[in-house]
């Protein structure tokens, strides 16, 4: 009955329904003949018990986002720090003017003449995609060339590590894609957003003709599929 009163709204029942559930809770545990003392005692404890669970439902979900949040700016770190070491990969050819970087829509574009030859974009794994390994990812990018070619970048998280690693992942075309065989891109290359989700779940990491992986030097791999685009631009161009 003290709950009724209290001074400070929080301490009160929030709804009608609330005071009636705690009632109906109290009479059902007490015996015939009880003090009415004892059965306001039970609407007490019945009551704090509910809103003890309401809270920890609350903190539940309130820790979950706040978890997802951190995994996001986590990833939105990595994404940052792998743009720097694939930019370093291509200073040489920057300070020689031979192409120019522009960091663009949280990805970056390469330039060779003014034309865009090469670029890289973040993108997302909703719902988070958990391989059978344990490994959990959320984050996925994609560098792509001017001629198809490419490759994706998995930022794989392992236990209670937020930051986790990124992994290259080359595909290639002998492989059935949405009910087709994958014939007229030119490969490696890269899946877009949608794409990639519906692979993951269907191949799930394994390593095989259709794949492959590459753990580091994502920079290098970079360079090296740029290095073919601008040779084979510059070969059409002269024919």
């Amino acid at each position: 009955m003290l709950r009724l009163v209290a001074k400070r709204a929080q301490d009160r029942f929030a709804t009608w329904a609330e005071v009636k559930k705690a009632f109906e809770t109290a009479w059902k545990q007490t015996p015939s003949g009880q003090p009415a003392s004892n059965a306001a005692d039970r609407i007490v404890r019945a009551v704090t018990a509910s809103r003890a669970t309401q809270q920890d439902a609350t903190s539940t979900v309130e820790r979950a986002a706040q978890r997802e949040a951190e995994v996001s700016r986590a990833a939105d770190y990595k994404w940052e720090h792998l743009l720097d070491d694939v930019e370093a990969s291509l200073q040489d050819l920057v300070k020689l003017g031979t192409i120019a970087v522009e960091r663009k829509h949280g990805g970056f574009v390469v330039t060779v003449d003014g034309q865009a030859v090469a670029h890289a974009r973040l993108m997302s794994v909703r719902p988070a995609h958990r391989f059978r390994a344990g490994a959990v990812t959320s984050a996925v990018a994609a560098f792509t060339m001017a001629t198809g070619q490419g490759f994706n970048a998995v930022l794989r998280r392992e236990g209670d590590d937020l930051y986790g690693e990124w992994r290259a992942m080359e595909w290639r075309r002998n492989y059935m894609f949405v009910g087709r065989t994958v014939a007229d891109i030119p490969e490696p290359f890269a899946l877009g957003e949608g794409d990639f989700a519906t692979r993951l779940k269907l191949i799930d990491g394994m390593t095989s003709d259709i794949q492959r992986e590459h753990v580091g030097d994502i920079g290098g791999r970079f360079l090296a599929l740029l290095a073919d685009c601008i040779e084979s631009t510059k070969s059409r161009a002269r024919r």
